[in-house]
């Protein structure tokens, strides 16, 4: 019989009551057996055939328990490229040409186990993170359902420098105005980018470059800003306190004297 572990209920968003998470509500709409602890998993140790899927489980599964039975796991990058915490978000931020999903098998490392299958793919140039995470959930999917077709292939280890996807920090979203143009953008791609303007945050949601000349942190009427070596627009804002809106629209509202200091 099927089993799906997943996290405890929880409290999500405002409010005081505890909801399920997304995985356990549709498990229980098909009818299948729900918990969230993963002791339950050793009561089915000697299942004949029975292979455990883990995807973005975000918790460390002991070894005692990675023996049961096999694991295999879906990750966002092109292994060992990517390791850890957030493989799309850096593999954006480092301005990689390709990324992709590897099917691999669970072991006590941190994403080091052998590879059952791996599919590569383009990162387009105004890709956003949340974009590509998309688009990676559904190869990852299709990756799998071969790879758990018939009999488990045999796995190949991993080869080449690994590199590690640490966790997106504040200090990660914060826009550097003195970083080139290039890796600005990549920045409000890859990860929920902010500024200041007289000391209040705006998130930058969208941006492009711009031909237009214009000091490093100088933001202009038209939304412009120089960086190192050149110069990018606002396209889609947030305020501090505010709602998503067009630049335009949130320039035209501020009280100050342009060009304006952003950081």
């Amino acid at each position: 019989m099927p089993l799906v572990v997943s996290r405890a209920d929880a409290r999500r968003g405002r409010g005081s009551s505890v909801s399920a998470s997304p995985v356990k509500a549709r498990a229980l709409e098909l009818g299948l057996n729900v918990t969230d602890s993963l002791d339950d998993i050793r009561a089915l140790e000697g299942t004949q055939d029975a292979v455990a899927v883990v995807v973005a489980y975000g918790r460390l599964i002991p070894v005692d328990v990675l023996s049961v039975m096999p694991m295999v796991n879906v990750h966002f990058s092109l292994l060992p490229r990517w390791r850890g915490a957030a493989p799309v978000e850096r593999a954006i931020l480092a301005g990689d040409a390709e990324t992709g999903v590897c099917i691999m098998q669970m072991e006590e490392g941190l994403d080091t186990g052998a590879v059952y299958a791996r599919e590569s793919t383009v990162i387009t140039a105004d890709e956003t993170s949340d974009e590509l995470t998309r688009r990676l959930a559904v190869m990852g999917a299709s990756l799998m359902c071969r790879v758990l077709g018939g009999d488990l292939p045999q796995p190949v280890p991993q080869t080449g420098e690994s590199t590690y996807a640490r966790k997106i920090t504040a200090a990660d979203a914060l826009i550097n105005w003195a970083e080139p143009a290039d890796s600005t953008l990549r920045r409000v791609r890859a990860v929920t980018a902010h500024t200041f303007v007289d000391g209040r945050r705006i998130r930058v949601l969208q941006a492009e470059r711009s031909q237009k000349e214009m000091p490093e942190a100088l933001l202009g009427p038209d939304g412009v800003v120089g960086t190192t070596d050149g110069s990018v627009r606002l396209m889609r804002v947030q305020p501090e306190g505010k709602g998503p809106m067009d630049a335009g629209d949130w320039l035209r509202g501020l009280k100050t004297a342009f060009p304006v200091h952003l950081g």
